[in-house]
């Protein structure tokens, strides 16, 4: 394993396996770091050049108190990729959590870029939710989470704030999730190696912060739709059977698009590269490998 940093870019790319294999980049998500997909590169680096970009702000050290947009983020994604991949060979996403929606953008502002991708347990669309708690969660955690990441633009005190509000929201949504869970199971939580800090909730602030003020939400109000095939994977235990991140019509659109589909972990949880390993390592494989099987919808 090496590291490859460029300062200009401020993105650190951990790296891993021979650069003549296909290439494999992993984008984590809130509050992780690289080290989340620690089964999977175990698994996959023989194969494949496997590459961990670390987002901004969430390798140890604040690289800008303000955070990143959603546009600059890409950006720095893009030239990271572009260090790696001087000829542009297409390349297969892992991504989770806020790793999926950048994963997203990414595959479409560079589609010829993106042979396959594996979202777990973010969808690319939201809109039409099963129940009113869960259209009251989401925003109820997430606005929370902004609105700490601005206290903390006052400095001092702001800090102090922003930081307090962020534990507590995070504790409340910890203990929901626990609340959620299933006696007979254990669930993971987070997975960092790097240090946590408040100034890592700016994929909230800059989110919400599009809603309200311009009006529009990163998928132009009609949820993403891939150009590349779509491995879907997501969790139903613990805070997930509270809410979930995609709608039943995202389900239904990977069941249309060839060589796509969804797929649900009933032990998992939100991590569920961390609950089920294993059975994700080889569901990743056979979706690689463009097995002939058949679309499934779980929920």
């Amino acid at each position: 394993m090496r590291v490859s940093e460029d300062k200009q870019v401020v993105m650190k790319t951990v790296i891993d396996g021979n650069p003549n294999n296909p290439i494999m980049l992993f984008i984590h998500g809130y509050p992780d770091d690289q080290t989340i997909w620690s089964e999977q590169i175990a698994y996959f680096k023989d194969r494949f050049y496997c590459l961990r970009v670390v987002l901004p702000n969430f390798g140890g050290k604040v690289d800008r108190d303000s955070g990143f947009d959603f546009p600059e983020v890409i950006d720095l994604i893009k030239a990271a990729v572009d260090k790696l991949n001087r000829e542009g060979k297409p390349i297969i996403l892992v991504t989770h959590d806020w790793g999926a929606i950048y994963g997203y953008l990414f595959e479409k502002q560079y589609p010829d870029l993106v042979k396959k991708m594996i979202a777990l347990d973010i969808g690319g669309r939201a809109l039409e939710l099963s129940s009113f708690l869960k259209y009251l969660m989401i925003p109820f955690y997430q606005i929370n989470l902004a609105l700490a990441f601005l206290m903390a633009q006052r400095k001092g005190i702001g800090v102090l704030l922003g930081q307090a509000w962020t534990d507590l929201t995070l504790a409340l949504v910890r203990f929901l999730g626990s609340a959620y869970t299933s006696k007979e199971l254990t669930l993971s939580g987070p997975s960092r190696r790097s240090a946590f800090n408040l100034f890592q909730n700016y994929p909230y602030y800059y989110f919400w912060k599009q809603i309200f003020f311009e009006g529009k939400s990163l998928s132009d109000g009609a949820g993403f739709q891939p150009n590349c095939p779509v491995l879907f994977v997501y969790g139903c235990q613990g805070l997930k059977s509270l809410m979930s991140f995609h709608d039943r019509q995202w389900l239904e659109y990977l069941e249309q698009k060839p060589e796509s589909k969804a797929v649900a972990f009933e032990t998992a949880g939100h991590w569920l590269m961390r609950d089920s390993p294993t059975k994700l390592n080889h569901l990743i494989d056979d979706f690689l490998a463009n097995e002939p099987e058949t679309n499934s919808i779980l929920e």
